[in-house]
Protein backbone atom coordinates (compact mmCIF):
# COMPACT_ATOMS: atom_id res chain seq x y z
CA UNK A 1 0.00 0.00 0.00
CA UNK A 2 1.27 3.29 -0.78
CA UNK A 3 1.58 5.10 2.28
CA UNK A 4 -1.17 7.73 3.35
CA UNK A 5 0.78 11.22 3.68
CA UNK A 6 1.69 10.48 0.46
CA UNK A 7 -1.42 9.65 -1.05
CA UNK A 8 -2.86 12.76 0.52
CA UNK A 9 -0.25 14.61 -0.76
CA UNK A 10 -1.53 13.71 -4.50
CA UNK A 11 -5.00 14.55 -3.25
CA UNK A 12 -4.02 18.03 -2.30
CA UNK A 13 -1.83 19.02 -5.77
CA UNK A 14 -3.41 20.53 -8.45
CA UNK A 15 -2.70 20.20 -11.98
CA UNK A 16 -0.86 23.43 -11.73
CA UNK A 17 2.29 21.44 -10.17
CA UNK A 18 1.88 18.06 -11.66
CA UNK A 19 -0.13 18.52 -15.01
CA UNK A 20 1.99 16.72 -18.08
CA UNK A 21 5.12 15.49 -15.52
CA UNK A 22 5.84 12.27 -16.48
CA UNK A 23 5.95 9.74 -13.43
CA UNK A 24 7.76 6.79 -13.30
CA UNK A 25 6.06 4.61 -10.44
CA UNK A 26 8.83 2.60 -8.70
CA UNK A 27 7.46 0.09 -6.33
CA UNK A 28 10.27 -1.70 -3.31
CA UNK A 29 10.01 -4.64 -1.43
CA UNK A 30 11.98 -7.22 0.87
CA UNK A 31 10.26 -9.76 -0.91
CA UNK A 32 8.67 -11.17 -3.91
CA UNK A 33 6.39 -8.44 -3.86
CA UNK A 34 6.00 -4.93 -4.83
CA UNK A 35 2.87 -4.54 -7.11
CA UNK A 36 0.17 -3.27 -5.19
CA UNK A 37 1.32 0.19 -4.68
CA UNK A 38 1.99 0.34 -8.53
CA UNK A 39 -1.40 -0.32 -9.57
CA UNK A 40 -2.90 1.97 -6.13
CA UNK A 41 -0.61 4.74 -7.67
CA UNK A 42 -1.74 4.14 -11.22
CA UNK A 43 -5.66 3.73 -10.12
CA UNK A 44 -5.63 6.92 -7.74
CA UNK A 45 -2.94 8.29 -7.87
CA UNK A 46 -3.52 11.02 -10.69
CA UNK A 47 -6.84 12.47 -10.01
CA UNK A 48 -7.42 15.96 -10.47
CA UNK A 49 -3.64 16.38 -11.12
CA UNK A 50 -3.17 15.20 -14.91
CA UNK A 51 0.42 13.48 -14.08
CA UNK A 52 1.15 10.64 -16.87
CA UNK A 53 2.83 7.52 -15.42
CA UNK A 54 5.15 6.40 -18.15
CA UNK A 55 4.03 2.86 -19.29
CA UNK A 56 6.80 0.85 -18.05
CA UNK A 57 7.19 1.15 -14.13
CA UNK A 58 9.69 -0.58 -12.27
CA UNK A 59 9.62 -2.85 -8.99
CA UNK A 60 12.67 -3.37 -6.88
CA UNK A 61 12.04 -6.98 -5.38
CA UNK A 62 14.70 -8.83 -3.09
CA UNK A 63 16.41 -5.66 -2.13
CA UNK A 64 18.24 -7.27 0.79
CA UNK A 65 20.30 -9.84 -1.86
CA UNK A 66 23.04 -8.73 -3.70
CA UNK A 67 22.02 -10.03 -6.60
CA UNK A 68 19.34 -7.45 -7.03
CA UNK A 69 21.27 -4.56 -7.36
CA UNK A 70 23.16 -6.23 -10.78
CA UNK A 71 20.12 -7.08 -12.26
CA UNK A 72 18.38 -3.61 -11.18
CA UNK A 73 21.39 -1.26 -12.65
CA UNK A 74 20.72 -1.68 -16.48
CA UNK A 75 17.19 -1.13 -16.12
CA UNK A 76 17.57 1.59 -13.93
CA UNK A 77 19.60 3.62 -16.01
CA UNK A 78 17.35 2.58 -18.99
CA UNK A 79 13.94 4.16 -17.11
CA UNK A 80 15.61 7.21 -16.46
CA UNK A 81 16.83 7.78 -19.00
CA UNK A 82 12.75 7.41 -21.25
CA UNK A 83 11.98 9.37 -17.67
CA UNK A 84 14.52 12.28 -18.50
CA UNK A 85 13.49 12.06 -22.58
CA UNK A 86 9.81 12.56 -21.86
CA UNK A 87 9.87 15.12 -18.97
CA UNK A 88 12.34 17.16 -21.83
CA UNK A 89 9.83 16.88 -24.24
CA UNK A 90 6.55 17.69 -22.16
CA UNK A 91 8.01 20.91 -21.29
CA UNK A 92 6.66 22.80 -24.73
CA UNK A 93 3.08 21.13 -23.88
CA UNK A 94 3.09 22.81 -20.22
CA UNK A 95 3.99 26.16 -21.76
CA UNK A 96 1.74 26.26 -24.37
CA UNK A 97 -1.72 24.47 -22.55
CA UNK A 98 -3.69 26.60 -20.50
CA UNK A 99 -4.27 23.97 -17.87
CA UNK A 100 -6.98 26.54 -16.25
CA UNK A 101 -9.21 25.97 -18.94
CA UNK A 102 -10.27 22.49 -17.88
CA UNK A 103 -8.58 21.99 -14.66
CA UNK A 104 -9.65 18.06 -13.60
CA UNK A 105 -9.45 16.62 -17.28
CA UNK A 106 -12.54 14.90 -18.74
Amino acid sequence: MIPPKLGNFLLLCSNQELAYKPVLLIGVSAGASGTYPVAQLRMNGSKNNQMIYLPDHLIVRNVGAAEALERLTPRLKFNIEILKTMAHHFRHARETIDLKAYPYGL
